[in-house]
């Protein structure tokens, strides 16, 4: 993105006008992900069935051309694309934790409806419990990616990659 420009005054006699500009390389990390699925049987036999004989010739700037447009073409054709969204759960969050986020969850609407204390008492157990276990998973996770760094970086990187979202950008120059 173009943050701003200006304009400088000529070196010397010349009457060429130096331009300024400064840019941000910054991008908001997105919430979904692209994901293209190819038929690769189906491009095979339809590049089977091509004619490329006409490849055969002297000027192999025309042949090369010939060639990736025919590829392109059939990669176009037996490629379908589709949008996932990025799950927002944790590595670590096993399912019985899931149902106690969402036990919290409906105790908190339930006692925003209703304002009954008893309710909130029941949302503060369960608050609770779901943050010491939380802590207590994230932990232990950490340290498995901590004794495994070196044997899996893949799990360590995706960790760290969830960590920091926002620092996956070209630094300032």
């Amino acid at each position: 993105m173009v943050i701003g420009t200006q304009t400088l005054s000529p070196i010397g006699s010349s009457d060429h006008m130096p331009v300024l500009s400064s840019i941000q390389l910054n991008s908001k990390p997105s919430k979904y992900t692209k994901q293209s699925f190819a038929n690769y049987k189906m491009m095979v036999e339809e590049l089977i069935d091509a004619n490329l004989e006409i490849l055969i010739s002297d000027d192999v700037e025309a042949s090369w051309l010939i060639l990736k447009n025919t590829l392109l073409e059939s990669l176009a054709k037996h490629t379908s694309v589709t949008w996932k969204k990025k799950p927002k759960n944790l590595l670590f969050l096993a399912p019985k934790i899931k149902k106690l986020c969402n036990r919290k969850k409906k105790l908190w609407e339930k006692f925003v409806k209703q304002k009954i204390t008893t309710v909130y008492e029941k949302y503060k157990i369960a608050r609770n419990l779901l943050r010491k276990k939380t802590r207590k998973l994230s932990v232990n996770y950490e340290e498995h990616l901590a004794k495994n760094v070196k044997k899996i970086p893949k799990l360590f990187w995706k960790h760290n990659s969830l960590r920091e979202p926002g620092r996956h950008s070209v630094p300032d120059l």
